[in-house]
């Protein structure tokens, strides 16, 4: 659920040509300009009693603190960043897991590493520090991963991480404007704080998980002059058990789910300078256009040809449907920029929808009768249908 469709794109108002460097860096919250060896202090009275008390799990988390911040000024500045910034700090129980003897965080596209400080405590005390110096890079895709293994890591080994990454809006790329923030992770949790900040004429949608219920949370527009922060604060979190046949997470554990719904603009009250569907039929519409109206109806020759392939053989619609449906599925992989079927077809890459375009068009061709209908997913949870998002 991470496409959006504007009503207004704010990009067109925008100074195209920004650099990498966050030029907004200045006009920050100071809850996203702490140093990065800022880190909460660890207080435990025992820490093998604490180890004992949660023996099978692979670490604990004294303390995950992160805040997500957008920085728009308008008409102050024409640009606008959003910030990322991520602080942990958790005790090793199981070396053998991987994942708690590495560092590793995966870098969308146009995000930029503002910067990374890690740090280790043996159970004899000894201390290491470690920096962006000392990532290992990789690319994949259009996306960078940055990892680190952390050495001669033994139970009891107490580890801090503190990142910060930034994102600039051009002239062909907008920050995001939804968030999905897990509020219980897959082990325990001693305090967990999360804050979303964003400019005071910014309208923004919370999701409920459950029928009228809403994650706990504080709305501030007092401390920060012209911002609004949204904060979640949780103490004593268990671990969500990650085993065969579990739940889903959003069935069962909390989550704030969030989006920017409207953003005025400064220049005109009547005129917003973004606005998502204020109703469930509008956003079918949108999407009706975007995946179905953008020349997916043309008769495309390499659609009709592909068509001609996979049915080849087949008598009954439902063995069309099976075969081109899991063609789709197992060919076309998420991403890119496509917009129209052929150009999905050569790339073998597409959004959501033009992939639901596509097998569309595909069976269309192949004489079944396809429409397509919006459907909520179990994996995401309650259905909040003043929650209007796809």
């Amino acid at each position: 659920m991470t496409s959006r469709i504007a009503l207004f794109t704010l990009l067109a108002l925008l100074v195209t040509g920004c650099g990498s460097v966050d030029p907004l860096a200045s006009y920050r919250t100071d809850l996203t300009r702490k140093k990065l060896d800022d880190l909460p202090q660890i207080t435990v009275a025992n820490l093998d009693a604490l180890m004992e008390e949660h023996e099978g799990q692979p670490a604990y988390f004294f303390d995950i603190d992160r805040t997500v911040e957008h920085v728009f000024l308008l008409p102050v500045s024409n640009d606008w960043s959003y910030v990322d910034d991520t602080r942990h700090s958790y005790v090793v129980i199981d070396p053998d897991e991987e994942r708690y003897a590495t560092f590793r965080i995966v870098l969308g596209d146009r995000e930029i590493l503002d910067g990374v400080f890690l740090r280790t405590t043996s159970p004899s005390g000894e201390v290491r520090v470690f920096t962006e110096a000392d990532l290992v890079r990789d690319q994949d895709g259009d996306r960078t991963v940055l990892s680190f293994a952390y050495p001669a890591v033994e139970r009891g080994t107490i580890i801090e991480e503190s990142y910060r990454t930034s994102r600039v809006a051009r002239d062909d790329y907008q920050p995001p404007l939804y968030l999905d923030m897990p509020l219980q992770r897959e082990v325990p949790v001693g305090r967990l704080a999360f804050r979303y900040v964003f400019p005071e004429y910014w309208a923004l949608k919370i999701k409920a998980i459950g029928p009228r219920r809403v994650p706990a949370y504080e709305l501030d527009r007092q401390s920060y002059e012209g911002r609004s922060v949204v904060t979640f604060n949780g103490r004593n979190i268990p671990g969500f058990p990650d085993e065969p046949f579990s739940p889903y997470f959003k069935e069962v554990a909390p989550y704030l789910e969030m989006q920017v719904t409207r953003i005025e603009n400064p220049f005109d009250n009547l005129m917003p300078l973004y606005e998502t569907p204020t109703s469930w039929d509008q956003l079918a519409s949108n999407f009706g256009k975007y995946a179905f109206d953008r020349g997916s109806r043309r008769r495309y020759r390499e659609v009709r040809e592909l068509a001609e392939t996979l049915t080849a053989g087949l008598e009954t619609d439902s063995a069309k449907v099976a075969t081109i449906v899991a063609w789709v599925q197992d060919e076309i992989e998420s991403g890119g920029d496509a917009d129209d079927i052929a150009e999905v077809i050569r790339d073998r890459k597409a959004s959501g929808p033009m992939k639901t375009s596509l097998a569309n068009a595909l069976l269309s061709e192949a004489g079944v009768d396809a429409e397509y209908i919006m459907i909520h997913p179990v994996s995401e949870g309650h259905f909040d249908r003043n929650f209007i998002t796809y």
